[in-house]
């Protein structure tokens, strides 16, 4: 079939060229999402392929530009954080997810600049998003129904002075929120302010409120945390008929960028749940065994679905050569549950540049990272008992600075 020359440019500016010529994703594919700083979301399809594995662009959509930086899905909602680089504000938006991956937005609020991650919270009803250019932290409601979000809240913060990294500490510049288990509390991880902030979270009205943060080493930045469960215990020990309060140790992983390391923190709740407590375990190098080499940049957290191993994956290293091909790479640790405490495992090959973030699949035996320098989506196996990764299943150059992907699953 022979397709208008003009035609296929339209289709290829609204993301509909798959669909128009005819190609279905198998049913046994694996959808993914990828946002790029080129102004784009990418749909792709994992697809088996013989013995081999491929991934295929289903799907672009501009209407997240200029800098979609964040996705996060629910169910056939996708909701995307716009970092607004380079433009006076940034936005939130939420797209409908059609069964063949294509997007169609449905809503958008302009918000502060700088927006780089963001979390649900208060079981899905609302998003809270930080801003690392703007010094911020905002809320959003969200309405199902009408498949939009409206402004809830506002935090903006300030320095009274510049801090020991002064380039990169010259204001607040929060870079992740991140839910605790409980869901009574957010932690925003404040690479400018050396802080980990911690909001507590009224479910019925949505609103947060400051309490007392967590204060990281002078000069780390904390950039993103993951949290960890370890060995189950007793609240009352002197008990043992009784188990129903029984819980697990909470561990805290914190990576710091510019410090390039990984601390580890037993936390707890305070009485009343009016804050937590944070009890310091270990510090460690985001490089597994070995020194930080100069120059580089830690970015993702995240535990294996086993929850017994941690990943971080590490920019600016060149660790790996491949066919000619420098790659940073990801470190692996072991996590001894009785203490919360990081064994290395290795470091292993990220696929190219700046892997600035991943995700692992349900099953835990994939992981997706999106390399920002190269522009491309690589697929890795992971060995969730070993917490070893695997070959290379399948990548794709999506263009522009990947800088975040995510499973539909």
């Amino acid at each position: 079939m022979l397709i208008h020359e003009s035609l296929v440019a339209a289709m290829l500016i609204h993301g509909s060229l798959a669909a128009a010529v005819g190609y279905r994703a198998p049913p046994d594919a694996v959808k993914l999402f990828a946002a790029s700083y080129s102004g784009k979301i990418t749909t792709l399809s994992l697809e088996q392929q013989g013995y081999g594995s491929s991934l295929k662009s289903l799907f672009t959509n501009a209407d997240s530009a200029p800098s979609p930086s964040w996705l996060l899905l629910d169910g056939k909602l996708l909701y995307s954080v716009d970092e607004g680089l380079n433009v006076p504000n940034g936005s939130v938006n939420v797209f409908e997810v059609g069964d063949d991956g294509s997007l169609k937005r449905t809503s958008r609020v302009g918000t502060i600049d700088g927006g780089v991650n963001g979390a649900f919270y208060a079981d899905g009803a609302a998003l809270v998003v930080p801003h690392y250019a703007g010094s911020a932290v905002t809320t959003y409601l969200i309405d199902k129904s009408s498949k939009s979000v409206t402004r809830h809240q506002n935090f903006t913060f300030t320095l009274p002075a510049k801090g020991p990294n002064p380039d990169r500490q010259e204001a607040p510049h929060p870079h992740q929120a991140i839910v605790h288990p409980s869901g009574n509390f957010i932690l925003v991880p404040d690479l400018g302010a050396d802080l980990v902030r911690v909001f507590r979270v009224d479910k019925n009205s949505k609103d947060i409120t400051e309490v007392d943060p967590l204060k990281a080493a002078p000069g780390s930045g904390p950039r993103h945390a993951a949290f960890g469960t370890g060995k189950m215990h007793k609240r009352d020990e002197r008990d043992d008929k009784d188990h129903s309060e029984d819980e697990h140790e909470l561990f805290l992983y914190l990576v710091a960028e510019l410090a390039n390391t990984v601390t580890v923190y037993k936390t707890t709740c305070l009485p009343g749940e009016t804050g937590l407590k944070f009890e310091q375990v270990q510090v460690a190098s985001t490089y597994a065994d070995k020194q930080p080499p100069n120059g580089t940049a830690a970015a993702e957290i995240a535990l294996s679905a086993s929850g017994t191993q941690v990943i971080i994956s590490n920019r600016g290293d060149n660790g790996f050569s491949t066919a000619g091909k420098q790659s940073d790479s990801f470190a692996t640790y072991s996590i001894d549950t009785a203490k919360g405490s990081l064994s290395p495992i290795g470091l292993f090959p990220a696929g190219g540049p700046f892997p600035r973030q991943f995700a692992l699949n349900k099953a835990g035996d994939l992981v997706a990272v999106g390399l920002q320098k190269s522009g491309d989506v690589a697929v890795f196996k992971f060995d969730k008992e070993k917490g070893k990764f695997g070959d290379k299943v399948a990548s794709i150059n999506v263009g522009g600075e990947v800088v975040c992907v995510i499973w539909d699953e």
